[in-house]
């Protein structure tokens, strides 16, 4: 159900990505592979759209049911993202963290490249493989509202920050506000 669930997201992601950015003849192959496994687990579409439509409607991001991510000790002032480009590490989906394997699976649905940019302007990027997506952000006082468009529709993520022990700051966009789905990146 796991694996199931993940290829729905990163399928449901890569959909929206790849409609907005215009994809590669290879991304239209992973296309076609992510829409049948999501017709294999419509009700979990269900499911996942509705999560979706609910996190549109909050106004705000703000903390969910102490999802795992939730537990994370978030800095307390958000980096200065400007002018600056994070790549994606991982992630954790419905509260499990994602395996190596599945790192690469996806990387490998996104063209081996997924990243966020943040210009000083307040425009953001998502860069993919096969292209981009145009955005904004703005500061809140621990982290940014990311907002993509995403043909017309807006996709949004709430990017707080974490450092490591070795120091190395890891940047983690939640997609939701249950604490249990977000991606991981770092500069």
């Amino acid at each position: 159900m796991k694996k199931r669930v993940l290829a729905l997201i990163l399928g449901t992601m890569l959909v929206l990505s790849l409609a907005a950015c215009g994809g590669s003849d290879d991304a239209a192959e992973a296309d076609t592979t992510a829409t049948e496994e999501a017709a294999d687990t419509e009700e979990d579409t269900e499911d996942v759209e509705e999560a979706t439509d609910e996190t549109a409607e909050d106004t705000e991001f703000a903390e969910g049911d102490d999802g795992p991510l939730w537990s994370i000790d978030m800095m307390t002032e958000p980096v200065d993202v400007a002018d600056t480009t994070w790549s994606f590490t991982g992630g954790c989906v419905d509260g499990e963290e994602l395996t190596d394997e599945e790192i690469a699976a996806s990387l490998e649905q996104y063209g081996g490249k997924l990243e966020f940019v943040f210009n000083a302007d307040g425009t953001a990027k998502m860069v993919q493989g096969g292209g981009e997506m145009d955005g904004t952000y703005e500061a809140d006082s621990t982290g940014y509202g990311v907002y993509f468009d995403n043909n017309g529709s807006e996709l949004r993520y709430y990017c707080a920050f974490a450092q490591q022990d070795d120091g190395s700051v890891v940047m983690i966009a939640l997609s939701d506000t249950t604490g249990y789905n977000g991606l991981y990146f770092m500069q």
